[in-house]
């Protein structure tokens, strides 16, 4: 069941969490994660509650956010061993897709996309 994150403080146990996790099993996206938190941030809808998944009553690897009134699921892609931003559902289209590669421009390009995107 998601967890609605409502406090700086919960936000930040998740980002704690999905680093340290990255740190051991995902080492390609370990940096970027910092640049998609403060992206999700900037470019949330007001009002809109960020979700995060849970397991075993633990934050999980997904985030949900509302952004221009469109739900998007950011998630590790195991195989592309990056993270991924789909439209509506884990399921969805994959609208954005980043590792430590790719720097904070691609980032804000890709989030600034989706906030001016028609539903």
């Amino acid at each position: 069941m998601p967890r609605t994150i409502i406090s700086v403080n919960e936000l930040q146990e998740y980002l704690i969490g999905a680093a340290e996790r990255a740190e051991h099993h995902a080492q390609n996206i370990n940096r970027v994660i910092l640049a998609l938190a403060g992206a999700v941030i900037l470019f949330k809808d007001q009002g809109e509650d960020i979700r995060v998944k849970t397991y075993r009553g633990n934050l999980a690897n997904v985030l949900w956010v509302t952004i221009n009134g469109v739900r998007y699921a950011l998630s590790y892609n195991h195989t592309e061993e990056s993270v991924e931003i789909r439209r509506h559902s884990l399921q969805g289209e994959v609208v954005g897709s980043f590792d430590n590669d790719d720097n904070l421009r691609e980032i804000i390009d890709t989030f600034t996309r989706l906030s001016s995107a028609p539903l």
